[in-house]
Protein backbone atom coordinates (compact mmCIF):
# COMPACT_ATOMS: atom_id res chain seq x y z
CA UNK A 1 0.00 0.00 0.00
CA UNK A 2 2.86 2.45 1.06
CA UNK A 3 4.58 1.80 -2.34
CA UNK A 4 1.94 2.29 -4.09
CA UNK A 5 0.74 5.32 -2.31
CA UNK A 6 4.50 6.75 -3.23
CA UNK A 7 4.09 5.93 -7.00
CA UNK A 8 0.67 7.32 -7.28
CA UNK A 9 2.38 10.07 -5.36
CA UNK A 10 4.94 11.13 -7.83
CA UNK A 11 2.44 10.57 -10.92
CA UNK A 12 0.22 13.32 -9.70
CA UNK A 13 3.33 15.61 -8.69
CA UNK A 14 4.54 15.42 -12.49
CA UNK A 15 1.14 15.99 -13.85
CA UNK A 16 1.05 18.95 -11.46
CA UNK A 17 3.99 20.12 -12.31
CA UNK A 18 2.93 21.02 -16.10
CA UNK A 19 -0.69 22.38 -14.88
CA UNK A 20 0.63 25.48 -16.91
CA UNK A 21 1.14 24.12 -20.21
CA UNK A 22 -1.75 21.69 -20.26
CA UNK A 23 -3.98 24.55 -19.48
CA UNK A 24 -1.80 26.72 -22.05
CA UNK A 25 -1.85 23.88 -25.30
CA UNK A 26 -5.70 23.55 -25.09
CA UNK A 27 -6.16 27.44 -25.77
CA UNK A 28 -4.07 26.24 -29.09
CA UNK A 29 -5.73 22.42 -29.67
CA UNK A 30 -8.10 21.34 -32.14
CA UNK A 31 -9.47 19.35 -29.53
CA UNK A 32 -10.78 22.17 -26.76
CA UNK A 33 -13.55 20.00 -25.95
CA UNK A 34 -11.62 16.92 -25.68
CA UNK A 35 -9.40 18.19 -23.20
CA UNK A 36 -12.15 20.11 -21.45
CA UNK A 37 -13.93 16.65 -20.57
CA UNK A 38 -10.38 14.78 -20.08
CA UNK A 39 -9.80 17.07 -17.66
CA UNK A 40 -12.39 17.39 -15.83
CA UNK A 41 -12.71 13.55 -15.48
CA UNK A 42 -8.83 13.76 -14.54
CA UNK A 43 -9.60 15.95 -11.60
CA UNK A 44 -12.92 13.50 -10.88
CA UNK A 45 -11.04 10.41 -11.46
CA UNK A 46 -8.37 11.47 -8.69
CA UNK A 47 -11.17 12.42 -5.88
CA UNK A 48 -12.83 9.05 -6.11
CA UNK A 49 -9.36 7.10 -5.78
CA UNK A 50 -8.92 9.31 -2.69
CA UNK A 51 -11.93 8.37 -1.83
CA UNK A 52 -10.38 4.97 -1.95
CA UNK A 53 -7.76 5.71 0.09
CA UNK A 54 -10.09 7.11 3.12
CA UNK A 55 -12.02 3.51 3.19
CA UNK A 56 -8.87 2.12 3.67
CA UNK A 57 -7.80 4.15 6.80
CA UNK A 58 -11.93 3.18 7.46
CA UNK A 59 -11.26 -0.52 7.26
CA UNK A 60 -14.94 0.26 5.02
CA UNK A 61 -14.77 -2.46 2.62
CA UNK A 62 -18.19 -1.12 1.10
CA UNK A 63 -17.42 2.08 0.36
CA UNK A 64 -13.88 0.99 -1.34
CA UNK A 65 -16.31 -0.92 -3.44
CA UNK A 66 -18.88 1.00 -4.31
CA UNK A 67 -16.31 3.74 -5.87
CA UNK A 68 -14.26 1.51 -7.45
CA UNK A 69 -17.55 1.17 -9.29
CA UNK A 70 -18.02 4.33 -9.90
CA UNK A 71 -13.80 5.02 -11.00
CA UNK A 72 -14.83 2.18 -13.47
CA UNK A 73 -17.54 3.97 -14.94
CA UNK A 74 -15.88 7.11 -14.96
CA UNK A 75 -12.49 5.49 -17.04
CA UNK A 76 -14.70 4.18 -19.63
CA UNK A 77 -16.36 7.41 -20.66
CA UNK A 78 -13.08 8.90 -20.33
CA UNK A 79 -11.50 6.04 -22.98
CA UNK A 80 -14.61 6.33 -25.03
CA UNK A 81 -14.08 10.26 -25.46
CA UNK A 82 -9.46 9.78 -25.77
CA UNK A 83 -9.69 7.29 -28.16
CA UNK A 84 -12.42 8.70 -30.12
CA UNK A 85 -10.18 11.22 -30.83
CA UNK A 86 -7.24 9.46 -31.50
CA UNK A 87 -9.05 7.20 -33.93
CA UNK A 88 -10.86 10.22 -35.49
CA UNK A 89 -8.65 13.38 -35.26
CA UNK A 90 -11.37 15.45 -34.64
CA UNK A 91 -13.12 16.87 -31.59
CA UNK A 92 -17.08 16.26 -32.90
CA UNK A 93 -17.66 13.20 -30.21
CA UNK A 94 -16.64 15.53 -27.13
CA UNK A 95 -18.95 18.39 -28.41
CA UNK A 96 -21.50 16.01 -28.83
CA UNK A 97 -21.23 15.00 -25.81
CA UNK A 98 -21.25 18.43 -23.83
CA UNK A 99 -24.42 19.13 -25.97
CA UNK A 100 -26.61 15.87 -25.70
CA UNK A 101 -25.59 14.93 -22.21
CA UNK A 102 -26.44 18.05 -20.70
CA UNK A 103 -29.71 17.90 -22.59
CA UNK A 104 -30.65 14.07 -21.08
CA UNK A 105 -29.57 14.87 -17.95
CA UNK A 106 -31.51 18.04 -17.44
CA UNK A 107 -34.62 15.88 -18.93
CA UNK A 108 -34.18 13.20 -16.29
CA UNK A 109 -33.98 16.12 -13.43
CA UNK A 110 -37.45 17.52 -14.92
CA UNK A 111 -38.54 13.64 -15.08
CA UNK A 112 -37.53 13.05 -11.51
CA UNK A 113 -38.91 16.51 -10.25
CA UNK A 114 -42.55 15.55 -11.96
CA UNK A 115 -42.77 12.52 -10.47
CA UNK A 116 -41.88 13.77 -7.07
CA UNK A 117 -44.36 16.50 -8.03
CA UNK A 118 -47.10 13.63 -9.04
CA UNK A 119 -46.83 11.99 -5.49
CA UNK A 120 -47.23 15.19 -3.59
CA UNK A 121 -50.18 15.93 -5.60
CA UNK A 122 -48.38 19.16 -7.09
CA UNK A 123 -49.51 20.24 -10.84
CA UNK A 124 -46.04 18.87 -13.41
CA UNK A 125 -44.32 20.68 -15.49
CA UNK A 126 -44.37 20.94 -19.31
CA UNK A 127 -41.22 18.65 -19.93
CA UNK A 128 -40.77 20.61 -23.71
CA UNK A 129 -41.10 23.99 -22.20
CA UNK A 130 -39.18 23.58 -19.02
CA UNK A 131 -36.14 22.14 -21.08
CA UNK A 132 -36.20 24.54 -23.99
CA UNK A 133 -36.85 27.44 -21.53
CA UNK A 134 -32.93 26.67 -19.71
CA UNK A 135 -31.74 25.21 -23.52
CA UNK A 136 -33.34 27.42 -26.05
CA UNK A 137 -30.78 25.91 -28.86
CA UNK A 138 -32.34 22.81 -27.96
CA UNK A 139 -34.90 23.65 -30.56
CA UNK A 140 -36.30 21.92 -32.93
CA UNK A 141 -34.90 18.76 -31.11
CA UNK A 142 -37.22 16.07 -30.45
CA UNK A 143 -37.39 14.40 -26.42
CA UNK A 144 -36.39 11.03 -28.28
CA UNK A 145 -33.96 12.57 -30.66
CA UNK A 146 -32.37 13.61 -27.65
CA UNK A 147 -32.26 10.57 -25.58
CA UNK A 148 -31.52 8.43 -28.73
CA UNK A 149 -28.35 10.23 -29.26
CA UNK A 150 -27.66 10.44 -25.20
CA UNK A 151 -27.95 6.36 -24.98
CA UNK A 152 -24.40 5.81 -26.88
CA UNK A 153 -23.18 7.33 -23.51
CA UNK A 154 -24.84 4.54 -21.37
CA UNK A 155 -22.29 1.96 -20.40
CA UNK A 156 -23.33 -0.79 -22.48
CA UNK A 157 -22.84 1.31 -25.39
CA UNK A 158 -19.43 2.85 -24.24
CA UNK A 159 -18.17 -1.12 -23.59
CA UNK A 160 -19.38 -1.95 -27.34
CA UNK A 161 -17.37 1.50 -28.78
CA UNK A 162 -14.44 0.94 -27.05
CA UNK A 163 -13.88 -2.45 -27.83
CA UNK A 164 -13.70 -1.41 -31.86
CA UNK A 165 -11.25 0.71 -31.37
CA UNK A 166 -7.24 -0.27 -31.41
CA UNK A 167 -5.84 0.07 -28.02
CA UNK A 168 -2.69 -2.26 -28.22
CA UNK A 169 -0.53 0.65 -28.30
CA UNK A 170 -1.68 2.09 -25.04
CA UNK A 171 0.81 1.53 -22.44
CA UNK A 172 -0.45 -1.70 -21.03
CA UNK A 173 -3.92 -0.69 -21.06
CA UNK A 174 -5.93 -2.77 -23.67
CA UNK A 175 -5.58 -5.89 -21.36
CA UNK A 176 -6.32 -3.44 -18.19
CA UNK A 177 -9.54 -2.02 -19.59
CA UNK A 178 -10.88 -5.46 -21.07
CA UNK A 179 -10.59 -6.39 -17.14
CA UNK A 180 -12.86 -3.75 -15.75
CA UNK A 181 -15.86 -4.73 -17.57
CA UNK A 182 -16.33 -7.73 -15.80
CA UNK A 183 -15.26 -6.34 -12.80
CA UNK A 184 -18.30 -3.01 -13.76
CA UNK A 185 -21.20 -6.06 -13.60
CA UNK A 186 -19.62 -7.63 -10.74
CA UNK A 187 -19.42 -4.56 -8.55
CA UNK A 188 -22.78 -3.28 -9.16
CA UNK A 189 -24.37 -5.10 -6.52
CA UNK A 190 -22.49 -3.28 -4.30
CA UNK A 191 -24.11 0.17 -5.66
CA UNK A 192 -27.95 -1.13 -6.13
CA UNK A 193 -28.16 -3.19 -2.46
CA UNK A 194 -27.54 -6.47 -4.06
CA UNK A 195 -27.58 -9.44 -1.77
CA UNK A 196 -24.08 -10.82 -3.30
CA UNK A 197 -22.23 -7.13 -1.87
CA UNK A 198 -23.94 -8.17 1.42
CA UNK A 199 -22.56 -11.59 1.50
CA UNK A 200 -19.31 -10.86 -0.04
CA UNK A 201 -18.23 -8.21 2.86
CA UNK A 202 -19.40 -10.23 5.41
CA UNK A 203 -17.13 -13.69 4.21
CA UNK A 204 -14.74 -10.52 3.92
CA UNK A 205 -14.93 -9.55 7.19
CA UNK A 206 -15.43 -12.87 9.00
CA UNK A 207 -11.92 -13.86 7.58
CA UNK A 208 -9.98 -10.77 8.39
CA UNK A 209 -9.55 -9.91 4.99
CA UNK A 210 -10.85 -5.88 4.12
CA UNK A 211 -7.32 -4.27 4.02
CA UNK A 212 -5.68 -6.73 1.85
CA UNK A 213 -9.13 -6.33 -0.59
CA UNK A 214 -9.50 -2.36 0.27
CA UNK A 215 -5.71 -2.37 -0.61
CA UNK A 216 -6.33 -4.01 -4.36
CA UNK A 217 -9.12 -1.73 -4.85
CA UNK A 218 -6.95 1.33 -4.51
CA UNK A 219 -3.96 -0.06 -6.66
CA UNK A 220 -6.33 -0.47 -9.46
CA UNK A 221 -7.64 2.69 -8.63
CA UNK A 222 -4.39 4.61 -8.80
CA UNK A 223 -3.57 3.15 -12.02
CA UNK A 224 -6.82 4.20 -13.40
CA UNK A 225 -6.31 7.78 -12.29
CA UNK A 226 -2.35 7.44 -13.65
CA UNK A 227 -4.18 6.61 -17.16
CA UNK A 228 -6.05 9.72 -16.91
CA UNK A 229 -2.97 11.55 -16.74
CA UNK A 230 -1.25 9.99 -18.87
CA UNK A 231 -3.50 10.55 -21.55
CA UNK A 232 -4.90 13.46 -21.19
CA UNK A 233 -0.75 14.73 -21.40
CA UNK A 234 -0.65 12.81 -24.51
CA UNK A 235 -3.50 14.54 -26.47
CA UNK A 236 -2.26 17.98 -25.11
CA UNK A 237 1.49 17.73 -26.34
CA UNK A 238 0.08 17.53 -29.50
CA UNK A 239 0.15 21.27 -29.70
CA UNK A 240 2.69 22.03 -27.36
CA UNK A 241 5.82 19.46 -27.57
CA UNK A 242 7.61 20.32 -24.49
CA UNK A 243 5.11 17.94 -22.73
CA UNK A 244 6.10 14.68 -24.76
CA UNK A 245 9.20 14.27 -22.28
CA UNK A 246 6.15 14.20 -19.27
CA UNK A 247 4.45 11.54 -21.20
CA UNK A 248 7.36 9.42 -21.16
CA UNK A 249 8.04 10.23 -17.44
CA UNK A 250 4.06 9.52 -16.28
CA UNK A 251 4.87 6.23 -18.85
CA UNK A 252 7.44 5.13 -16.64
CA UNK A 253 6.11 5.41 -13.50
CA UNK A 254 2.78 3.61 -14.60
CA UNK A 255 4.75 0.38 -15.76
CA UNK A 256 6.20 0.48 -12.58
CA UNK A 257 3.10 0.79 -10.78
CA UNK A 258 1.69 -2.14 -12.81
CA UNK A 259 4.08 -4.48 -11.55
CA UNK A 260 3.89 -3.16 -8.07
CA UNK A 261 7.82 -2.70 -7.72
CA UNK A 262 10.16 -0.01 -8.14
CA UNK A 263 12.65 -0.70 -11.72
CA UNK A 264 15.64 -2.05 -10.39
CA UNK A 265 14.59 -2.73 -6.99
Amino acid sequence: MLETQQLDFEISELFASVDIQLAESMKTSKCQHTLIHLYGLVASCEAIKNGIADAYESHNVYVSKSLLRVLVEHFLRFNYLFLSYIQNSSDATAREFSEFCTLKEEMDSIKANNFKNKMLGVAEVNLNSALRAKFPHAGDLSNRRISKISEKWAYKNIVDLVSTFDIDQAANMSSFLAGLVPLYSELSSFVHGGINAANYVRCLTANDQEQIIISDDYRSACRIAGFTKVFSTMIAAQSNASLLPIVLQLNKLMEQLKSGARAGE
